[in-house]
């Protein structure tokens, strides 16, 4: 009886797994295409320097959004910004789904050392609740150089229904020891990070950070570490 009850157990648990399987299978290719690294299309060959975006969407409720958005990067203590740039690519205006980070290559002016401030904001085109985006943060890592990674805590929505109403927003560079209250986001951050992408169970369904550990691989190793405690 007792061994016919482990058989059953077993088998059920299997078939579990299968599904599960399907389903992260779907989500590691879905996986692949939300961490392409986008060109700009408004990026010219007559640009200095290069930046790399990684743009993370909140976790809320139609936190994503359809509508066309915008962003420009000024280094006020040296007089420097950016032209506006869309976030469009060839293949049209970059949709950024809850919960995910994108990856985004702009070309621009060299804004130099220096604390940034970063605007984004979108024309409130898409429909229904898509119109709406609420922004976690934004990290800023210059190319071919060895400045420090700029972290840009926003945590709003850009939406005419929440928060404050607006669909433009600006915030400065995120300073860890300036006094400012940064370090606490940050620090936050660095945990959530370390949660969703070294956390064996949990990084199953809610990673979100790019790596060749697939979710299905993570899947896997969740089950054979139950079979061996079972």
């Amino acid at each position: 009886m007792v061994r016919k009850r482990k058989c059953i157990s077993s088998i059920s648990f299997l078939i579990l797994y299968l599904i599960l399987l399907l389903i992260t299978k779907r989500l590691d290719r879905n996986d692949k295409k939300k961490w392409a690294i986008h060109e700009l299309l408004d990026n010219q060959i007559r640009d200095k320097a290069a930046y790399h975006l990684t743009i993370s969407t909140g976790h809320f409720v139609n936190s994503g959004t359809k509508s066309r958005c915008y962003l420009e990067i000024s280094n006020r203590s040296k007089n420097l910004t950016t032209r506006v740039h869309s976030l469009k690519t060839t293949r049209g205006w970059m949709e950024f789904s809850r919960a995910s980070m994108m990856d985004v290559i702009l070309r621009d002016v060299d804004l130099g050392d220096g604390p940034y401030h970063f605007r984004l904001w979108h024309d409130n085109s898409g429909k229904g609740s898509h119109a709406s985006w609420y922004i976690d943060q934004i990290i800023l890592r210059k190319i071919s150089s060895h400045s420090n990674t700029k972290y840009f805590i926003f945590k709003k929505w850009l939406a005419v229904d929440q928060d404050d109403f607006k669909i433009s927003q600006t915030v400065s560079e995120s300073l860890p020891d300036d006094g400012s209250g940064s370090f606490l986001p940050i620090f936050i951050l660095s945990l959530y990070t370390k949660l969703v992408e070294d956390h064996i169970w949990i990084s199953v369904f809610f990673r979100t950070f790019k790596s060749n550990f697939t979710r299905s691989q993570r899947l896997t190793c969740c089950v054979f570490l139950t079979f061996i405690l079972y």
